[in-house]
């Protein structure tokens, strides 16, 4: 509805000139646009709408105010999604979408749930999860995992259950670990993202996916055993290979030595050899078999 669209402040770019028409109706002039990456100059010194027939997610600093824009293409067409570029007040790699709505309730949770994109966080917010935030159509990066740390100690990461989405929520928890949150998945039904899950069942269907989310660690075991990674010298070897990032991640020493006591006990590899190779240079990957 657009009562919904405009409480969260979504806005649509036409297709066309539509957009530069209106601005110049307003009397906003076309530097004032470029500065604040609205339109884009071309070589031959024209100027265009940067976002066209997309649909606006307006991206806040901790404050509250606007710093920029993610837009999602309604089209086919690519990109999909394209954010405001970057400038003297928006930076994609150190802001995460709805953190300053978020902030409160993600102290008052002490958590704060991740998931992929701007549809996700509205669908849980519309459900009255409120502690939830998502990076901006990038990867989690150590300036935004740091930026979640000063309000929460854990993270839930509510991302597809795809094979996309479980490297994407490897890559953000090992980032979680580096910089000292505590990190737990939840795992979604297979075809579900958190959208479609919220939208059908409502909250009520979210809450026991939240509630029986595990460690990051031991979500990485559970499908390193589904695929029978612990069968024989070799395969445990590339488990333990793929364990060793996630080992080396966790800063927090009680975290580290948790971890390392239950790839030991896994694997039956000594926790002074684990130590040892977390401490030593990664391995390079293996070069490609022969012909």
């Amino acid at each position: 509805p657009l009562e919904t669209a405009a409480l969260h402040g979504l806005g649509y770019a036409p297709a066309g000139r539509a957009f530069l028409d209106a601005m110049a109706q307003l009397g906003v002039k076309d530097s004032v646009l470029l500065e604040a990456g609205l339109t884009a100059a071309r070589d031959d010194g024209s100027v265009v709408p940067r976002f066209r027939a997309r649909l606006l997610f307006p991206i806040h600093d901790l404050r509250g105010r606007v710093a920029g824009f993610g837009g999602r293409l309604l089209r086919p067409g690519e990109p999909k999604y394209l954010n405001s570029p970057e400038g003297a007040i928006f930076h994609k790699g150190k802001q995460l979408y709805n953190l300053h709505q978020a902030k409160g309730a993600i102290r008052k949770e002490e958590s704060v749930i991740l998931v992929e994109g701007y549809f996700d966080v509205l669908r849980l917010v519309l459900a009255g999860v409120d502690h939830v935030v998502a990076p901006l159509g990038t990867a989690l990066t150590s300036d935004q995992a740091a930026l979640l740390r000063r309000y929460a100690p854990t993270a839930t990461l509510l991302y597809d259950s795809d094979q996309a989405g479980l490297r994407a929520t490897f890559r953000a928890g090992d980032e979680l670990l580096r910089n000292g949150v505590r990190v737990r998945v939840a795992t979604l039904p297979p075809g579900e993202d958190p959208d479609t899950l919220v939208k059908s069942g409502g909250a009520s269907a979210l809450a026991p996916i939240v509630r029986d989310a595990v460690d990051l660690l031991e979500r990485k075991i559970q499908l390193l055993e589904r695929k029978g990674w612990f069968e024989g010298v070799e395969h445990q070897r590339e488990a333990l290979d793929r364990l060793l990032p996630t080992l080396r991640a966790a800063s927090d020493p009680i975290t580290r030595d948790l971890y390392v006591k239950a790839v030991s006990d896994r694997t039956g590899v000594s926790r002074e050899v684990l130590q040892r190779q977390i401490e030593a240079k990664p391995r390079d990957p293996p070069a490609p078999a022969a012909p």
